[in-house]
């Protein structure tokens, strides 16, 4: 019995990954996991969490203001990759559909450091003569400049002093940005 999980406690070899483990018990529901998890979902949440940089590395008009991390501005730029609609309105400046995981009180906080750090911007469209519905939408995804880490390839020098936030990636199949590709080749 292992004392931790209180499951049998065996050496052998798992069945899903066909490597010998000294605790088949923990080692297999893990294994499943871990297999369950499609390349698709590994892209989403490298996307998301882009522009999640080291404190040191930001200047201080970068840092994320107030009680906004980078993981709740990573699920709301997740959600946006994925086709979530998120709309100016409601009791709280914006609004997501019921059900969605950004159905917060919280989320006006959140879209307006993903607004001031341009890591989003509000793109408004016409509905009806007069109206129009302000939606939020995910700023691209650039590829990392081979001589800077902080900066994308299609910038030439880092702006200093300026509040705006990249989402840098360093695979090429993740690139939102043509300027980018283009300077990469």
């Amino acid at each position: 019995m292992s004392a931790q999980t209180g499951l049998p406690s065996t050496v052998g070899i798992c069945r899903v990954c066909g490597r010998e483990t000294g605790n088949l018990a923990r080692h297999t529901p893990a294994c499943r996991t871990r297999a369950a998890i499609s390349l698709a979902d590994v892209r989403a949440v490298g996307r998301a969490a882009a522009h999640a940089l080291p404190e040191d590395a930001l200047q201080p008009a970068q840092r994320l203001q107030g009680a906004v991390t980078d993981l709740k501005v990573a699920r709301l730029l997740r959600a946006l990759d994925e086709g979530v609609s998120v709309a100016q309105g409601g009791r709280y400046g914006w609004i997501a559909p019921d059900g969605s995981p950004l159905s917060q009180p919280r989320l006006a906080a959140v879209v307006a450091e993903a607004l001031r750090t341009g890591l989003a911007r509000a793109v408004s469209t016409p509905v009806a003569p007069g109206i129009r519905q302000v939606r939020l939408v995910p700023a691209p995804v650039h590829l990392r400049a081979p001589t800077d880490a902080y900066r994308p390839s299609c910038r030439p020098l880092r702006v200093t002093g300026s509040p705006t936030r990249y989402r840098i990636v360093d695979d090429r199949d993740w690139v939102d940005c043509q300027a980018c590709l283009d300077a990469a080749y």
